[in-house]
């Protein structure tokens, strides 16, 4: 997906991402596919330079994935890929025909 590869790639040359990438790209991503929440909330702190652990774990694991018990949010902040493609570019030359992908895991889930 075109909007997994930018955000990660910007990641990982920069140290930055803007936080609709963090949140509904690659926290989005990391929750559709089962990734486990506190490897997600290392791996922010490891690569963000401006990540903080009292400003990175509830974010990580209250809000992106919901991984707190519902203490800080009471339902998942989960999304379709229209989400994506309202705001970004990424889904114009993305070979998932858009936020597909994003979108059939985002039903299964």
């Amino acid at each position: 997906m075109v909007c997994l590869r930018e955000a990660l790639g910007q990641t990982l040359r920069t140290g930055y991402a803007h936080h609709i990438q963090r949140l509904m790209v690659t926290g989005l991503c990391g929750l559709l596919l089962g990734v486990e929440p506190r490897q997600m909330h290392a791996w922010y702190l490891a690569v963000y330079v401006d990540a903080v652990e009292w400003v990175e774990a509830p974010n990580t694991l209250g809000m992106s994935q919901f991984a707190d018990g519902g203490r800080l949010g009471t339902k998942p902040y989960v999304a379709s890929g229209r989400y994506i493609q309202r705001m970004s570019n990424y889904c114009g030359t993305c070979h998932f025909e858009g936020a597909g992908d994003v979108d059939a895991r985002f039903r299964r889930f």
